[in-house]
């Protein structure tokens, strides 16, 4: 979908949008060139429709991150991170925490970086160990 196509949308109407494509991304499991079709052409342009209206209407997107389903949340949190990144933080450590939301953490969260590094020097079993505990089926998507 066009970002002009979203012109004639309301701003609830973009987020449900993306909650729908969120869903879609869900049911591309593996297949990643689909997924990211669906990121590419549906999430990103949502996304971008709403920061083209300014900070409230993205603010929006935060209402996902308590929705039902775990992708959905996930994809809110990702793209929200920048205006939110405390509520996305909650968000992206829930259980299981997926890889996506892994390697998010690990690129956007420096307190959370420096504390994954730390206990990378422990070792790659005391790192699973400890994942483990924290985060339960952290490597679970």
């Amino acid at each position: 979908m066009k970002n002009d196509v979203f012109s004639d949308l309301s701003d609830s109407e973009i987020v449900q949008y993306f909650r729908d494509a969120a869903l879609e991304r869900a049911k591309c499991g593996f297949n990643w060139r689909a997924g990211n079709r669906v990121l590419e052409n549906k999430l990103a342009p949502a996304y971008e429709a709403l920061a083209a209206r300014g900070p409230a209407p993205v603010h929006k997107l935060l209402q996902l991150t308590k929705d039902e389903n775990a992708r959905v949340r996930l994809e809110a949190a990702v793209f929200a991170y920048d205006i939110a990144s405390a509520v996305s933080r909650t968000t992206l450590q829930e259980r299981p925490v997926g890889i996506q939301a892994l390697i998010m953490l690990l690129h956007k969260d420096g307190e959370f970086s420096a504390e994954f590094d730390r206990l990378a020097k422990l070792g790659r079993e005391q790192l699973h160990e400890e994942l483990a505990r924290r985060f339960g089926g952290y490597l679970e998507e």
